[in-house]
C-alpha cells in the first residue's frame, strides 16, 4: 500500500503554448511529400490526398436523413391525443409517397 499524497508530491501544472506558437513549432516539422502517385479508391487508405477530389455526381440523388423518424402532416395534428397510423416505410437510397391525409 502507498502512503497518500501530500501536497508536496505535486508538480505544478504546466501552462498551454498559446496557439501561434503550437502552430509554428507544428509546422516547422511540416514538410511537403516530394511525390505523387495515383491508386484506386481500394488502396487510398491511410494516405493524403495531393488535390481536392470532387465527386461527379451527388449520391444519394436528393435530400436524405441520416436518422430514424417519423413524418407528420401539420394539419392532421390537431392534440396530442389524435392516434396516427404508420402507412410507409422508406428504405435508405427511397423516396416515399406524399402523406396521406388522416380521415
Amino acid at each position: 500500500m502507498t502512503a497518500p499524497a501530500t501536497s508536496a508530491s505535486f508538480k505544478p501544472l504546466k501552462l498551454l503554448k498559446p496557439l501561434a506558437e503550437a502552430l509554428a513549432e507544428l509546422l516547422a516539422h511540416a514538410a511537403p511529400f516530394d511525390r505523387v502517385e495515383s491508386v484506386s479508391t481500394f488502396d487510398a487508405d491511410g494516405r493524403v490526398l495531393a488535390r481536392d477530389l470532387v465527386a461527379e455526381l451527388n449520391v444519394p440523388v436528393h435530400d436524405n436523413s441520416a436518422m430514424d423518424g417519423y413524418a407528420v402532416r401539420s394539419s392532421d395534428w390537431q392534440s396530442s391525443a389524435t392516434a396516427f397510423i404508420i402507412n410507409q416505410r422508406v428504405a435508405a437510397g427511397s423516396v416515399g409517397q406524399p402523406l396521406a391525409a388522416i380521415s
